[in-house]
């Protein structure tokens, strides 16, 4: 689900960048995307291990999800700003998508096995 979802985002970003026709956006598109990357593959060692220790544990699982996320794709924004000298506006601003829909998957996903969980344990009080 997430890599749909960022696959999905980047397509989406692809199209709007193309429609501006700026050279900057794509540099700060190629940047964020990086970075958005970097940040989605790091955020889902704690949601893996969240999932191994059970519900209990995947409620801070998500929220180091999201710390981890955050940090990485800021940080390989900033990275890309500094040392590769790509664009700071167009490389932020683009990096917020790949943020806000990998936080909206994980959340999605997170209620859904919850969602089973709890009818599980409410079929298994039935027996």
């Amino acid at each position: 689900a997430v890599a749909i979802t960022y696959v999905m985002t980047a397509a989406a970003l692809a199209g709007i960048v193309f429609l501006l026709g700026r050279e900057d956006w794509w540099r700060g598109y190629t940047a964020a995307n990086v970075a958005g990357a970097l940040g989605a593959g790091l955020s889902l060692v704690p949601l893996w291990k969240g999932l191994g220790k059970g519900m209990s544990a995947m409620v801070p699982a998500v929220m180091a999800a999201t710390i981890v996320r955050t940090v990485a794709a800021l940080g390989g924004c900033v990275l890309g700003i500094t040392a590769a000298h790509d664009p700071a506006v167009p490389t932020l601003a683009l990096v917020v998508p790949y943020y806000v829909a990998l936080l909206w998957i994980e959340s999605a996903t997170l209620v859904s096995i919850s969602r089973a969980v709890t009818q599980r344990k409410q079929q298994e009080k039935r027996l």
